[in-house]
């Protein structure tokens, strides 16, 4: 129709009508065009916008899962969220939300609830222990039973250690042999020709080095050990446990056999003290329950019973000064004699012996809940 009016037009000789129309012309097809191509960037920006929408909502297993906003609920792996988290057996680092979190580690902005685990917060923390049949408030629960991993370690769990100081396959084994409760223990051996572990003659099982959030903070220890008949009788001493701190030197505390002997013995910034608490028994178990409340100041404690008796109460400083973050617990056979011949006579060559019902409990805790045995 414009067409036909334009030629009507310019017939006339109505020039600067045409003139003006082909103008408008002009102007109106540019403009359709124009909108033409922003609803085409429109639309191109709702589908890439679409795409972000489902990208950035994920629920997953045993996987990763990042969540611009809303809820995540993930098993087995590690979420990032700016909502509210719930995970389990995994580790979990959320900015201003809430989280629940089961044997794992939570950092948090805000408000945090643990279960079995280690809670590092900038806003309110509540630490529980797990539970563990009967008994609650664990962090530690190894029976050396199948369910407790002598293969798979991991920080902050309730079965499993965080590495073995092993040379060779024999150093460290889960064993039929004996058991002080289940059907197995675990079996140590050391020998003075294995090759050195950590510059010094050892075969430990340990917890994580940061496994403990402060140096001054209160735990219950249990842990029961088999001496074989053929231990035997050495001037030159051995540590069976010790908790030692991340200054990497002399344990603060520990349980050494020497000369027949179990001594709860104790390194500081003043000086060694040893304690000695009995004979010590071949061919059967012995229970240890230690109840410590690491400081360096007058409020320290350490009680100790062996097989259900309390052996040991003692006051006052019982950690180093200016560590990183509080003890953790090595389980195992470490006779750094054999690597100072001069200074120790030792008359052995070989050691072998047996751990089981190794516990953890936190501040709550109580002699029942880390007790070896039933």
């Amino acid at each position: 129709m414009i067409a036909f009016f334009s030629k009507t037009i310019f017939m006339k000789n109505r020039t600067p009508m045409l003139y003006g129309i082909v103008l408008l012309y002009t102007f109106s097809s540019t403009f359709l065009v124009s909108c033409k191509k922003d609803d085409t960037s429109l639309d191109e920006y709702r589908y890439r916008r679409s795409l972000h929408l489902r990208r950035s909502t994920t629920t997953t297993t045993d996987t990763t899962s990042t969540t611009s906003s809303g809820t995540t609920t993930t098993t087995g792996g590690t979420t990032t969220t700016g909502g509210t988290t719930t995970t389990t057996g995994g580790t979990t680092t959320t900015t201003g939300g809430t989280t629940t979190t089961t044997g794992g580690t939570t950092t948090t902005g805000g408000t945090t609830t643990t279960t079995g685990g280690t809670t590092t917060t900038g806003g309110t923390t509540t630490t529980t222990g797990g539970t563990s049949g009967t008994r609650t408030n664990l962090l530690f629960d190894f029976t050396s039973e199948p369910s407790s991993a002598l293969t798979l370690f991991g920080q902050n769990s309730l079965i499993s250690w965080n590495s073995l100081g092993a040379c060779c396959s024999y150093s460290i084994q889960r064993s039929a042999d004996y058991s002080r409760a289940g059907s197995y223990s675990t079996r140590y051996e050391l020998n003075s020709t294995d090759p050195d572990v950590a510059a010094s003659k050892r075969t430990e099982a340990s917890r994580y080095s940061y496994d403990e959030p402060s140096g001054d903070i209160e735990r219950w220890y249990g842990a029961s050990y088999y001496l074989p008949s053929d231990y035997a009788t050495d001037p030159a001493p051995e540590l069976l446990t010790q908790w030692q701190s991340t200054k990497g030197v002399s344990p603060p505390l520990a349980l050494w056999t020497s000369n027949g002997k179990w001594l709860v013995v104790q390194n500081l910034d003043a000086g060694v003290s040893q304690t000695t608490v009995s004979d010590y028994a071949k061919g059967g178990w012995t229970d240890f329950v230690f109840h410590v409340k690491w400081s360096t100041g007058s409020d320290g404690l350490i009680e100790v019973w062996k097989d259900g008796v309390k052996v040991l109460t003692k006051s006052g400083i019982n950690t180093y000064t200016g560590i990183a973050a509080g003890n953790y617990m090595k389980v195992g056979i470490y006779k750094w004699p054999w690597k100072k011949t001069d200074t120790y006579n030792s008359t052995t060559t070989k050691r072998v012996m047996y751990a089981d019902e190794i516990r953890i409990g936190n501040a709550l805790a109580t002699y029942n809940d880390v007790k070896p045995g039933s």
